[in-house]
Formats: C-alpha cells, structure tokens, sequence
C-alpha cells in the first residue's frame, strides 16, 4: 500500500491532477467565504440598534420637577383640564385616579392610559397632554417668580408671561443661568429668533436674571421724596388757605 502511494506521489500525471482540482476548489472557497457576511459582526449591529431604539421608546414624557398639563376637548370645563406637577418619585396626582407612575411613559401611552382610566367619566374621551419644564424669572420683571412654561413656547413667550421688564435695557443685561453658572450673557439672538426653548437648550431648572430698577439718586431722592412728597403738599395746603383768607377778607370789606 504504501509502496503503490509512493508510485502515486512520483507520477507526473497525478500530481498535475491534484494541482487543477486546487486551482478549481479555492477560488470557489474564497469567493464564498467573500459573498458571506460575517454573523458577529451583523448581530452586534443589530442588538446595538435594538438597544438604542429600545431606550428611546422607554425615555420618560416628563421627569420630575416638571409637570403635566391635561386637555380634554371639546369639552373645555372637563374636571381633569389642567396642569398637575411630577414628584420626586415620577408620579402625579389626578382627579379620582390618585397618583399615578408616569416615569417611564411616553407621550401616547399616556394619553392611552388616562383615556382608559376616564372612559366612564368623560362624555368625549379626547385627551391632550402637553410637558411643561421650570424657569425661573427673577430679578427686573413686572411678575418675577417661577414658572411653568411649555418647552415648545420661545423666549420671547416666557418673557411675555411676566410682562415684561420693568428696565428698558432690560433685554441687554438679562443673563441665562443653570447650576450656578453663567450659560450666556447675549439673549437677543435667542429672543429674536423665535426658536422653541427645547431647541435652543432650555432644561427645567434654568433661571433668567435681569437687573431691577437702580437705586433713587440724590436727583430723585430730593425731587420725589423730598419735593413732591414733602413739600409740595405742604405749599399747596398753604397757597389754598391765603386764597381762602382773601376770598373772606373781600367778601367782609363789601
């Protein structure tokens, strides 16, 4: 046996057979191994798309801190109108319902929930929730204080929901702050823009500060509290009673 492989292996027409059957088999192999794309590649890909898809299904509609605000239409005197502020732990309190876990849901699967739990209750079941984020407006505005304003609303709305600034150079000296530091000192681009405060980089939290009014000079000081306050009074009183006297005096001399 192993003398007739010997022979074999030492004939020229075997081993030309052997070497065409390579040339023909690797080629094949190759091209195959080519065409086929490789599977750990392909599922990582996949589970990363998954995954990310997955966490953004999952992202919550309002955290905490913010708040809620119900619509029902067209029955706009429903109990349930209104805005309803998200604790600490993602929960909100509503009519008959209670609190209720909202952390975690999207957008339509809370309009599905609230419509499933008011079914009974709602002639016309057509509900309409909107997110509302926190900012505060302190300083030079004709009603400072801290609101709940919807992130799709632009600067200029917040600004609007105070009235305004008491200062005409209000607008120039107004700086946007968030975790004691300065964002920017520049909002007339971002007011005049008109851009949603969701685009621009709102978060709730977010404070605007303008200047309030500067303090009375010495001119005011003495005009207004000194003049018109004091004074003035005090003239006026006097200048009416000589008037009085000489309206007497020449009544009596007739």
């Amino acid at each position: 046996m192993i003398s007739l492989t010997c022979k074999l292996a030492g004939n020229s027409l075997f081993r030309n057979t052997l070497v065409a059957a390579a040339m023909l088999c690797f080629p094949v192999l190759s091209q195959v191994a080519k065409d086929a794309p490789p599977p750990a590649r392909t599922q990582t890909g996949t589970v990363s798309t998954a995954l990310n898809r997955t966490g953004a299904e999952t992202q919550s509609f309002a955290c905490p801190g913010e708040a809620i605000r119900i619509y029902a239409f067209p029955d706009t005197s429903s109990f349930v109108n209104g805005f309803y502020p998200v604790d600490g732990k993602g929960r909100i309190y509503l009519p008959i319902i209670g609190k209720m876990d909202v952390s975690g849901m999207s957008e339509k699967t809370l309009v599905d929930t609230l419509k499933a739990q008011y079914i009974n209750y709602l002639r016309f079941p057509n509900l309409q929730v909107r997110r509302l984020i926190r900012i505060s407006l302190l300083g030079g505005f004709q009603r400072p204080g801290l609101y709940y304003i919807d992130p799709d609303y632009s600067l200029w709305d917040a600004v609007c929901q105070t009235g305004g600034t008491t200062r005409e150079d209000g607008l120039l000296r107004m700086t946007w702050e968030r975790d004691r530091k300065v964002v920017t000192h520049d909002i007339i681009p971002l007011y005049q823009s008109g851009q949603p405060l969701s685009s621009v980089g709102f978060r709730s939290g977010d404070q605007l500060c303008t200047p309030v009014d500067p303090k009375n000079n010495w001119w005011n000081l003495v005009v207004k509290d000194a003049i018109l306050s004091t004074i003035f009074p005090i003239i006026s009183t006097s200048a009416s009673l000589y008037v009085s006297y000489l309206a007497y005096t020449a009544y009596k001399n007739r």
